[in-house]
């Protein structure tokens, strides 16, 4: 008759982190051929975990203990006398009560919102008429001065310097459009 072994694994340097692997075999010795076939040693002739478990031992040595949701486990390993199989059972069941959360969350929120926009809605629909809007007067658009005819005039003007740079002065404050040859 075979007998599940348990082979549990620490923090780092191990096939996994943290768990185990069940080995169902008819003694220890078959047990751990079988574990070292799948998870060669480390080093020769030590098991590549962190400790080796028959089944009375391991349930004694408290590891579902130190598992989250542990009264759960226990519960389901009754059930299916796989420790590893108990772990995801409730690890999925916890999983999906999560997402079952956030979906009531995401559908309560959109309510929420609906809710906010229907009360938008009436709030607006029961507002006092605001005074009636006036019909714009179209003001005439002021029309633009015709521009003056332009005329081009050549001179050359001999004077003192003096003179020549008040000359200039005024043609640019003035506004007049010159050029100098």
């Amino acid at each position: 008759m075979n007998k599940k072994y348990y082979f549990t694994y620490g923090t780092e340097g191990q096939p996994f982190v943290g768990g185990w692997t069940e080995v169902e075999a008819p003694n220890a010795d078959i047990a751990c051929a079988a574990f070292r076939a799948i998870h060669h040693d480390k080093e020769p002739g030590i098991l590549n975990c962190s400790s080796a478990y028959t089944e009375e031992v391991f349930l004694k040595s408290c590891m579902i203990e130190t598992l989250e949701h542990k009264d759960e486990i226990l519960v389901e390993y009754r059930k299916s006398l796989s420790a590893p199989e108990a772990a995801l059972i409730v690890d999925r069941r916890h999983k999906e009560m999560e997402e079952a959360a956030r979906r009531r969350a995401a559908m309560k929120s959109a309510q929420e919102v609906q809710e906010a926009a229907q009360a938008k809605i009436e709030e607006v629909l029961n507002e006092e008429p605001a005074a009636p809007v006036s019909t714009p007067v179209e003001q005439p658009i002021p029309a633009e001065a015709p521009a003056e005819k332009i005329y081009q005039a050549s001179f050359r003007v001999r004077s003192s310097i003096g003179k020549l740079k008040a000359l200039k002065e005024f043609l640019v404050n003035g506004g007049y459009d010159y050029e100098q040859f």
